[in-house]
């Protein structure tokens, strides 16, 4: 194809494509046609340029201008080509060719500099007059030009990512001082192995142990009896791998294995697991989707005739999605299909040993996890293994899995073998290796997304770090651009609109989107399902559509030019907002908003998202989303006293679930961001309220020294105001800070006022929140600990134990167990207190309940050593010490209980310096109780050490704070001691 003459009338367009750019230019031309007619000179150099074109055009290239003696030259456009990078070097060397077959007038021979390189451009393509004109503009149009103007005569450089892009099919070398590669030789295009497809093609190493397992439960099922075992691991550790290759051993056996897998959207889609694996018991195709139902009755039947009358239940329970019944007749249809469920399985199984094995379980909605955990009984009297794949532990399985395989990384050893089976013949030096090694970690997903890389790009020598590049190779992404070039123009756009709404979407929302019929939707996705590139999923009357793979949707949406993507995105976003209901559309909006350029729409979505995060007390979602907004908030170009407003607004919902993961230093930097803001546009209501969580948050970081006052001031204001809630919040503040500083009766009643603040207030705009609450009681069963009125919060006692169950978030439960171990102990109930404390220690290993680790640990460590267990407090002790420093609920008892410990072990040195420790803190800090039971703990080791004169002085001045304090149970146990009583 050439350049279209001069004054030709035709339609442009214009897309971003990645290309490959050629330059070619006659070495020397002005010397070649030196002394001839210019109408020679210019027949010569024409005929020279028509002699040359044949090679572009032969590979699929464009020739898009002639510049006299050189021609530039487009691969990968106006349609993209797979292998543009490939066919582009092939022509250059092709060219070469060409050109010593060319002689000039004069006799001379006639040599070519060629330059090429790849990247993305932006490519105008004019239509007419059946010829077709096509420019391209970028950076990889200014590098072809530069490399071919460094090219020696009769070479060609490429660029590295030319390089890279070309892979195995070409011989190059690195010219240092020419910035590129000087192309040596082209061999035959390698074949592409698409992601989805090269697991399959992939050595099966290091898992003996893991089918020595799975061996060794087939081996029961041959006695009449079964297993449930959980197998887990990380993602991309190989469990789906695992799952394939077991099957794979069991077809020459009379063994049925069953395959399943949840989906990542299973949880708000309920039975959908159970729908799956119903199917598959059934050997029933889902593609069908007309007559499932039909289908279904038919193999139930055949199966058991016992069956039919539970049929119509049954396709009720998977297929139907009707909530507008009768409840008594909801429960008895549900009864009805599982009972008839649990047969299926019992018919089976008595047919001979079943397996049922169900990849990416994490992922399973819980009505049918309730199934499997109501048939598992099973597995004890027939011959049935069930085998759960899934990334994390259920909580829900716990009890009832009998076997855990924890798919752990491979060795050292054996990863470098799976790596360098993936990168034989490839030449990638030891030190990648190395260095791929150190990345991956063992994860065999990883080890082969490096070798992947290596093997299409080579290895860099250019000092980058390749664990950072293997993202989707351009040549996997060039792979599909081609497919969707030559798809109908509707087709294309349809994937870029599935590309920018990024969720699986349903045909009323791409019709939305498009301004389709649903009759010509209906056309356009059978092209795009036909061409392999989107796939259904869900059920009728539910289906939504998505891409087979995510490379499509980025092969799709890079070819749009951001002006055009920002207007699709302000479309998506329009929709969103005005109709679109579920759970994550303000997140949505907020993504669509921003990449369509609204960033005050954007700041709002987001921040809404947060907000309702938080509500639900998903604290790591609502981090996320806040901070989002956050970014957005900043770019909004026009300031105006609305966005200001939302701007502290953001900052002061973030500080919330902030607070929950103890990341004060955070909080800080929000809050003081916020006030600025405040004084800048004179808000003093909000100004109260960032005054209020800067005191708080200097409280959890033991900041105490105006606290106090500024809180009285605060709560004066806010009274004036009618601003109840903020009073309560600031009550709750001023109950902590008493508390740390042993006026416990202060602190109880201070805490008892916030609680019943919660109540009077619930629905009303003051609501506290349950975050607030649960604090609240925390410190209220504390100092009543502490005071020794324990009749007066025994319902608060047992509103924390009910608060103990597992259906209750882990950072209730925490504050939970917090004040009921505290509340024990101070009882006497020491095993109790410990039991309480050891059930809730385990929620803390959560990188979001981290902070709450020595909190719990330190009082568990003191109930261990009065159990005689010192052994065993000492390491949670010394951690509980190492982390005090962080705050989240620490009352700095862990270096006193800690010294104690080392008493009870009888290494009184290290009990006493550790006491030391622990009263300099104490008076340091102002904190009146840790000091009395720092003293205490002091008396009581110095005592053990025989320096009676000393340990009675600590006694008597510990006693004094305790009895200063009102802590009666402290004070009746150093009154015991110093009586001579045992400690």
């Amino acid at each position: 194809m050439h350049a279209e003459e001069p004054g030709a009338v035709g339609s442009s367009k214009e897309a971003r494509k990645h290309v490959t750019i050629v330059f070619a230019d006659i070495v020397g031309s002005t010397r070649l046609v030196a002394g001839l007619d210019p109408e020679d000179a210019r027949h010569f150099l024409t005929r020279s340029i028509e002699a040359l074109t044949p090679a572009i055009e032969a590979a699929g290239g464009v020739v898009a201008k002639i510049m006299g003696d050189g021609m530039f030259c487009v691969f990968g456009a106006p349609l993209a080509l797979e292998d543009h990078a490939y066919r582009a070097c092939y022509a250059a060397m092709d060219l070469l060719s060409l050109a010593d077959r060319l002689v000039a007038p004069n006799g001379s021979p006639v040599q070519l500099r060629v330059g090429l390189s790849s990247g993305t451009a932006v490519v105008n393509v004019t239509e007419g007059n059946g010829r077709v004109n096509l420019d391209a503009m970028g950076e990889v149009v200014n590098n072809a030009a530069h490399l071919e103007a460094a090219a020696a005569p009769g070479t060609v450089l490429i660029s590295d990512a030319t390089r890279h892009l070309a892979g195995y099919a070409i011989d190059a070398r690195k010219l240092e001082e020419k910035g590129g590669f000087q192309l040596i030789s082209v061999g035959t295009n390698p074949q592409d192995i698409l992601l989805e497809n090269a697991s399959v093609q992939l050595p099966f190493i290091g898992r003996e142990r893991e089918m020595n397992f799975f061996t060794a439960a087939v081996g029961q099922l041959s006695e009449g009896g079964g297993d449930i075992i959980s197998v887990l691991g990380g993602a991309g550790l190989g469990k789906t791998r695992l799952l394939l290759e077991f099957s794979r051993q069991l077809q020459p056996t009379n063994i049925r294995i069953v395959l399943a897998s949840s989906r990542s959207l299973d949880q708000s889609d309920p039975n959908a697991l159970l729908r799956r694996l119903v199917l598959a018991l059934l050997m029933i195709d889902p593609k069908d989707q007309s007559k499932l139902a039909q289908i279904i009755a038919e193999r139930l039947v055949q199966l058991d005739e016992g069956l039919a009358g539970h049929v119509d239940d049954v396709n009720w329970l998977l297929l139907s999605d009707s909530e507008e019944m009768d409840p008594q007749k909801v429960e008895q249809r549900r009864i009805s299909a599982l009972t008839a469920l649990k047969r299926v399985l019992t018919t089976l199984a008595a047919q001979g040993p079943l397996i049922i094995a169900i990849d990416n379980f994490q992922w399973s909605d819980a009505s049918s996890r309730n199934f499997l955990k109501a048939a598992v009984g099973m597995v004890d009297t027939e011959p049935l293994l069930l085998i759960l794949f899934a990334r994390e532990d259920m909580a829900d399985f716990r009890p009832i899995v009998r076997q855990v395989l924890q798919l752990r990384p491979l060795d050292r050893a054996t990863s470098a073998q799976l790596l360098l089976k993936q990168l034989a013949d490839t030449g990638v030096s030891k030190s990648v290796v190395e260095r791929v090694l150190d990345r991956a970690e063992g994860n065999p997903r990883f080890l082969t997304e490096f070798a992947r890389h290596l093997a299409e790009r080579g290895e860099p020598d250019d000092g980058r770090d390749t664990a950072d590049e293997i993202i989707v190779p351009d040549s996997i992404a060039d792979l599909f651009e081609e497919r969707i070039d030559r798809l109908p123009e509707g087709a294309r756009h349809l994937l870029q609109v599935g590309a920018a709404f990024e969720q699986p979407a349903s045909l009323e929302t791409l019709c939305a989107l498009t301004d389709k019929s649903e009759d010509e939707m209906k056309s356009l996705l059978a092209v795009v399902i036909d061409s392999g590139m989107v796939r259904e999923t869900g059920f009728l009357p539910r289906i939504l559509y998505t891409f087979v793979n995510p490379v499509v949707g980025e092969a799709a949406y890079r070819s749009l030019l951001h002006p055009k993507r920002r207007r699709l995105h302000q479309k998506i976003y329009a929709f969103l907002e005005a109709g679109y209901y579920g759970r994550g559309r303000h997140s949505m909006m907020g993504r669509q908003a921003l990449r369509a350029g609204l960033f005050e729409q954007a700041a709002q979505a987001y921040f809404e998202a947060g907000r309702r995060a938080g509500a639900r007390l998903a604290y790591a979602e609502s981090i996320d989303m806040l901070c989002e907004a956050l970014q957005a908030e900043t770019r909004v170009p026009t300031r105006t006293a609305e966005i200001d407003r939302l701007a502290i607004d953001i900052r002061l919902t973030l500080r919330e679930g902030l607070f929950a993961k103890s990341r004060f230093q955070d909080i800080e930097t929000r809050l003081n961001e916020a006030q600025a803001i405040c004084d800048r546009i004179g808000d003093a209501k909000r100004s109260l309220l960032v005054r209020r969580h800067l005191i708080g948050n200097a409280v959890a970081q033991g900041q105490l020294a105006d606290a106090l006052t500024r809180i009285d001031i605060l709560i004066t204001d806010n009274r004036c105001l009618g601003e109840h809630r903020e009073v309560a919040e600031l009550q709750f503040l001023q109950a902590q800070i008493l508390a740390v500083l042993g006026r416990f009766e202060e602190a109880f009643f201070s805490a008892r006022t916030v609680m019943e603040a919660f109540q009077t207030q619930a629905g009303s705009p003051h609501e506290l929140s349950p975050v607030t609450y649960a604090l609240a009681r925390m410190w209220l069963i504390w100092c009543a600990a502490e005071l020794g009125r324990f009749e007066e919060v025994k319902f608060e006692v047992l509103d924390c134990q009910n608060d103990l169950a597992h259906d209750r978030p882990p950072f209730f439960r925490i504050l939970s167990g917090i004040a009921t171990g505290l509340f024990w102990l101070r009882f006497g109930h020491t095993e109790l207190a410990a039991e309480t404390l050891q059930s809730v220690l385990s929620l803390t290993k959560e990188d979001e309940n981290h902070a709450w680790f020595h909190s719990v640990a330190s009082p568990l460590g003191l109930a261990l050593i009065r159990m005689n267990r010192a052994e065993e407090a000492l390491p949670l002790l010394q951690q509980a010490v190492a982390m005090e420093s962080s705050g989240g609920g620490s009352r700095g008892t862990q270096a006193v209980h800690l010294a104690a410990c080392w008493a009870a072990l009888g290494d009184t040195r290290k009990g006493e310096d550790q006491a030391r420790v622990a009263v300099a803190r104490a008076r340091q800090n102002g904190n009146q109780g840790v000091l009395a039971y720092a003293l205490h703990t002091l008396g009581a080791v110095l005592n053990q050490t025989g320096q009676h004169k000393a340990a009675q002085a600590c006694l008597s001045e510990a006693l004094d704070i305790a009895e200063n304090c009102k802590m009666r149970p402290l004070t009746e146990q150093i009154s015991k001691d110093m009586a001579g009583g045992s400690s």
